[in-house]
């Protein structure tokens, strides 16, 4: 199929320079041997396309294809040899040539055709074969119109051969396009398919009408050009110039308004996406709530009791080794025990008690509750500030940010906690002296369910910025150093 592309374009190319450069008009030449080869190269591709389908191939088919054949060959070749009876043997050879050759190519096109029917459509073939058809009338009425002497350049019979090869470039194109897609995995593949879609919905209209104009404008040119010499072509061209305006405005206010519809699509599109997402995460939360009371009843008693027991071991241990075993038991249960409350204080909803207090306080609260390893140092301000927030969902917030810079430094390093104001917001930070954080997590950090260590829960910090949010506030963290910074109004909501 390539091949015969190759020859027409090969032939078009020589024939274009025999005519327009050197201004000599042989025949036949070098021209028409690629011409000639071109059909019969399509004929072969169709023969080997046929040849897997030879099994469904019905003889009613290959019939109908043969007459029709036959019904375009025989008054073409008749008319061929009437009106060349003194060419040369070589020259009535080229004008046969181009009869039986289309007349052949028609016979399995016809019957592919008449399988795509039967069969599942491929819109490849179709595109193809619809290409071919009009190809084998541009070149049965233009051999006619060389015979009858009627043929020049720019004959509006061009156009057909134009409409065949911009089909064939169209059904190339789309399947290379198509192509593409078999080597991307299922998610990109995903992607592409949208972006697809979102191209064509901008796009598309705006393509189909800059087509459909350009093909009307040509042929309006093609007539104008035909019947230039009749008397009323004043009026002719000034309906060509008033139709080709009028095509312009309206395709312009076409344009326009599929511009507004698509921004209007796009708003309606993500509003949806997030409604659906909201629904998704709240019926993912309600679950989580009815998991979370479940589990915080049913783990706290036995966690009650194994304290309780730890605690009258260790005070009777004398031994080094049970002493250590009974420490670890002791930071395994406060791990439990932090990890119960985190997901308790993400889907308890709770309203606020709004106090000013001493943000002191709530860090000497917070501090309390949490066994600070030996080797980390915990540098607090000097200075005080009075904060309007309910205590205990505070307390819950420093809690979780201290306790998260404590496990990152992994039992070494310097936690610094800062407080200052301004005329607006209170700004709480916590500076560690550990790593970044990477890129890709820090933006997800504070998403639910998000987490990177092996035994957490992922609500942790998201519950802070819940909280933070009901106090009008905002939580986010940055690099260089790694801080979380917490940004509260001075005047409570």
């Amino acid at each position: 199929m390539s091949l015969s592309f190759v020859s027409w374009f090969t032939a078009e190319q020589l024939w274009m320079l025999f005519d327009y450069i050197f201004h000599i008009d042989p025949w036949p030449s070098i021209a028409d041997i690629f011409y000639t080869l071109a059909p019969i190269l399509m004929l072969i591709s169709l023969s080997i396309f046929l040849k897997k389908y030879k099994k469904r191939i019905r003889k009613k088919s290959v019939i109908i294809a043969i007459a029709i054949s036959f019904l375009l060959l025989i008054p073409t070749a008749i008319i061929t040899f009437e009106g060349n009876e003194e060419a040369t043997a070589i020259e009535l050879f080229f004008l046969i040539v181009y009869p039986v050759s289309d007349a052949l190519v028609l016979i399995p096109t016809i019957i592919i055709i008449s399988l795509l029917f039967s069969e599942r459509k491929n819109s490849f073939w179709v595109l193809m074969l619809s290409g071919i058809l009009v190809l084998i009338a541009g070149d049965t009425m233009y051999l006619l119109l060389v015979l009858e002497e009627q043929y020049h350049d720019n004959h509006p019979i061009d156009l057909l051969w134009l409409v065949s090869y911009t089909i064939w470039t169209f059904a190339l194109l789309r399947s290379i396009h198509n192509s593409k897609k078999i080597y991307l995995d299922k998610e990109d593949a995903e992607n592409y398919k949208k972006y697809e879609t979102q191209f064509l919905s901008r796009y598309g209209i705006v393509a189909f009408l800059i087509i459909i104009n350009a093909l009307v404008i040509l042929v309006l040119f093609s007539i104008h050009y035909v019947l230039s010499t009749q008397p009323d072509f004043e009026f002719l061209e000034f309906f060509t110039a008033f139709l080709v305006m009028l095509m312009i405005i309206f395709s312009s206010m076409i344009i326009l308004l599929n511009k507004s519809m698509y921004k209007s699509l796009e708003i309606r599109t993500t509003e949806l996406k997030n409604k659906s997402e909201e629904l998704i995460k709240a019926e993912k939360f309600t679950a989580i709530g009815a998991l979370a009371s479940r589990l915080a009843h049913d783990l706290r008693n036995p966690l009650g009791i194994i304290m309780t027991s730890n605690s009258i071991i260790k005070k009777k241990a004398t031994d080094e080794q049970i002493v250590k075993n009974v420490e670890y038991i002791s930071r395994s249960v406060d791990r439990m025990e932090h990890q119960i409350n985190n997901v308790l204080d993400f889907v308890r909803v709770k309203p606020l008690k709004i106090k000013k207090i001493s943000i002191q306080e709530l860090l000497n609260d917070c501090l309390e509750g949490i066994k600070i390893p030996k080797a980390i140092v915990i540098k607090k301000p000097e200075n005080d500030i009075k904060i309007n927030c309910d205590k205990e969902q505070f307390v819950i917030v420093m809690y979780n940010v201290v306790f998260n810079a404590i496990q990152k430094l992994v039992d070494k390093g310097i936690i610094t906690i800062t407080f200052e104001s301004n005329d607006h917001e209170i700004i709480i930070k916590v500076q560690d002296s550990g790593e970044a954080i990477p890129e890709n997590i820090i933006k997800k950090i504070f998403e639910p369910l998000f987490t990177t260590k092996h035994q957490g829960t992922g609500l942790g910090l998201a519950s802070c910025k819940q909280i933070i949010e009901e106090h009008g506030g905002i939580i986010y963290a940055e690099n260089n150093p790694t801080s979380f910074i917490i940004k509260i109004p001075k005047e409570a909501n």
